[in-house]
């Protein structure tokens, strides 16, 4: 797949100038290969969720119990799965009516604490990279309960001092409205285990966990290495040089959502690199080192961002366009070459959006565009900042 940004220059695409770019990949079809699904219950897999992987404990106070699935996200070929600390397994009632009545076998089965303590889930052999986590958490008959989610990862390995991730509270009922999941994004490093921790029950509270969706992602943050990788989001890898020049440079990236676990990203033909002012506040500050930092062309020309080895499907790209030094405001077009055609126009008279001195934006351009893998995507007067690639989201 290349991403061709472009800047505009009468009809033609051309990228050009500056605007931040995060790019999301979310792989569609191929969900099934690039993500693994896992549906706990009682005694037996039944009631399995379609498209999942059943995980089932003895009902009562189970032992730790570990199970193993075939992935293409395992480094020997195989992940395992390790929960501990649960109190009970249960399969409760179904989901009856209600926006959510097509995950009921999914939402009304879970592995749960009702007493105060900690449960674990660990995720072993998994290869190295970024992954995307969405946890579910409802009750159909004894929901409501609260627990605190936090994880060890190969960022983080001080089991006194997980990663918090939330105090959540589980849904509940047999028509919600709503359901509670919670998404968030960990590294493996080396072969690192990961390990989430659910900590609650008090007082017959059920802290409950139905399943999971685990998907590999691609982050990168793009940006000039006079400081190396700084800034550098949180959960990305850094791809930068030195500040001006139009050599092509290759990074070789570890993900899951490559054919042979990794995917190489290629800049070609920029102008600059560059970190400029962070944002100081506002909504997007917690994302001031990926929009302060990119690669960008401010001169009459095409630089083409390209993407290699992804496993064969359909992909979705969410670009940030930004400028924190009140350089962007530039205008371009993008178009896609990819498995379905050439030079597909997809966007057009698109403005980079911008702040100065550390302000803080009240918006920021994005946009969404499908390809297939393989594919070419043409834009202008934007600065590129990073990006994020993902296998989307089963069960929706």
């Amino acid at each position: 797949m290349n991403y061709y940004p472009r800047r505009r220059r009468s009809v033609q695409p051309r990228f050009r100038r500056s605007t931040d770019r995060l790019l999301q990949l979310e792989a569609m079809e191929q969900r099934r290969l690039l993500a693994l699904l896992i549906d706990f219950g009682a005694t037996d897999d039944a009631p399995l969720q379609a498209g999942y992987e059943g995980f089932s404990l003895v009902a009562n106070a189970p032992a730790a119990t570990m199970r193993t699935y075939t992935s293409t996200l395992a480094s020997d070929g195989d992940v395992d799965i390790t929960v501990a600390g649960a109190t009970h397994a249960r399969d409760y009632a179904a989901i009856t009516s209600g926006p959510f009545v097509g995950l009921s076998d999914l939402l009304s089965d879970s592995a749960l604490r009702n007493a105060n303590g900690t449960m674990s889930i660990t995720l072993a052999d998994l290869n190295d990279g970024t992954y995307e986590i969405t946890t579910y958490h409802h009750g159909t008959q004894f929901g409501g309960g609260n627990f605190i989610l936090e994880f060890n990862d190969g960022n983080n390995t001080d089991v006194n001092n997980p990663t918090g991730v939330a105090n959540v509270t589980s849904t509940s009922g047999t028509a919600p409205g709503s359901i509670t999941t919670q998404s968030f994004q960990f590294e493996v490093v080396g072969g690192s285990d990961v390990i989430l921790y659910m900590t609650g029950g008090t007082g017959g509270n059920h802290a409950q966990l139905n399943g999971f969706d685990l998907q590999p992602v691609l982050n990168v943050d793009f940006g000039q290495d006079a400081n190396g990788d700084d800034p550098l989001q949180t959960n990305f890898a850094g791809f930068n040089r030195t500040g001006n020049g139009s050599a092509a440079k290759t990074q070789t990236f570890n993900s899951g959502l490559g054919s042979a676990g990794t995917v190489d990203v290629t800049i070609t033909n920029p102008t600059h690199y560059r970190d400029y002012a962070a944002i100081t506040s506002g909504a997007f500050v917690g994302q001031s080192n990926l929009l302060s930092d990119h690669v960008l062309r401010n001169a009459d020309g095409t630089m083409t961002l390209t993407l290699t080895d992804l496993s064969p499907g359909s992909y979705e790209i969410l670009s940030y366009h930004h400028n924190t030094q009140n350089l962007g405001g530039g205008i371009f077009d993008v178009t896609v070459t990819d498995a379905r055609g050439t030079n597909q126009s997809v966007h057009t008279g698109v403005v980079t959006s911008n702040s100065s001195g550390g302000a803080s934006p009240s918006s920021i351009t994005t946009l969404t565009t499908t390809f297939q893998s393989d594919s070419s995507i043409n834009g202008g007067n934007v600065d590129l900042n990073g990006s994020h690639a993902d296998t989307g989201r089963p069960g929706r």
